[in-house]
């Protein structure tokens, strides 16, 4: 068994995987690549097939469209490796890094560590980078357990690109995600609620890339779609059920879980309003309705247990817009915005 799969889900991105694959590549028997074409229109298979021609490591799968949580679903099911992290065909690996980190993770290889954490970085057009800042979390370059997680903030959480996870946690508790974008925050939720022993390294291995005409999360794009943050939120509610919360032993892991539900949550609402109108206040609300009738134990104690309740003693028509204050200055010091 090879130990580590990176799944490289892609739309129409043909002109990414020719700029990024081959920096992102490791020519190693430890690494197989897997590029799933989620239905492309243009290329993108031809070029997948082209470095599947050229390296012995790498794999092609070609889909109907599904979305970025159909692609996932395929890989979940596909991959037997023991370890799986997933790259966005936008963004790319530091090579030297991911050599080190596989290495690493080799010698530890009987110690079953459920997620190997690494850092990643924004980057800009300009090629200023901005390191996503989980020293503050977690200790590096020692084995630690959920409990040993520090609190998280608004701004700062695990993301999928800091999380290579032991594919143990999909055989044991299965996992289907929404046909939609962004579920991946949903995927790190579901990660947490199952993991307990972690390995943090030091080094930057992802450069997530934004401030490009195309990216799904622009300000434009994530009030476009923001019927995909809904079914996020949807489908999160029915994931973290009040037995499965209950069944997690450590409150420090609970805390964590709940955290993300938090987020997801206000993604929601906040793509929602950004460009508030009646339909889009009545959807929203739908939802809502929904998940207090299904899963009124969690929704409810997410509400008491984080800032989320204080929403709704703001005006709706701002009710999505009280954090766009604090999201914008990150976004203008980064060049989050085209």
């Amino acid at each position: 068994m090879k130990l580590l799969t990176i799944a490289i889900p892609t739309y129409n991105g043909a002109k990414h995987l020719l700029k990024n694959f081959e920096r992102s590549h490791l020519d190693s028997d430890d690494v197989e690549y897997l590029i799933v074409d989620d239905g492309s229109k243009d290329n993108t298979l031809e070029v997948a097939k082209k470095f599947a021609k050229k390296y012995k490591n790498v794999k092609v799968h070609h889909q109907k469209n599904t979305g970025y949580g159909g692609v996932c679903n395929a890989v979940f099911k596909m991959v037997d490796t023991k370890y799986l992290y997933i790259l966005d065909c936008d963004d790319y690996l530091d090579a030297k890094v991911l050599k080190y980190e596989v290495n690493e993770m080799k010698k530890m290889s009987n110690k079953n560590i459920d997620i190997f954490g690494t850092h990643f970085a924004y980057q800009n057009p300009s090629g200023k980078t901005f390191k996503d800042g989980i020293e503050r979390f977690v200790a590096h370059n020692k084995i630690i357990t959920a409990k040993d997680i520090k609190k998280f903030t608004v701004y700062s959480f695990f993301m999928c690109h800091n999380l290579i996870f032991n594919t143990r946690l999909l055989k044991e508790h299965p996992i289907e995600l929404p046909l939609c974008y962004y579920c991946d925050t949903q995927f790190a939720a579901y990660l947490l609620m199952y993991a307990d022993k972690y390995y943090f390294f030091d080094e930057v291995l992802y450069y997530y890339q934004v401030g490009t005409a195309d990216q799904s999360v622009s300000f434009l794009s994530v009030a476009r779609n923001y019927t995909h943050y809904l079914k996020m939120f949807e489908s999160t509610m029915k994931m973290v059920t009040k037995e499965e919360y209950q069944a997690i032993k450590s409150k420090r892991q609970k805390d964590l879980v709940m955290h993300y539900v938090f987020c997801i949550t206000f993604l929601a609402l906040y793509s929602s309003y950004i460009f508030y109108n009646k339909n889009r206040d009545k959807v929203f609300k739908s939802y809502i309705k929904r998940a207090k009738k299904e899963n009124s134990y969690i929704f409810n104690l997410m509400v008491w247990k984080s800032v989320y309740k204080f929403t709704y003693l703001i005006p709706k028509r701002i009710r999505g817009r009280f954090f766009i204050i604090g999201k914008r200055k990150f976004a203008k010091e980064i060049a989050w915005e085209v």
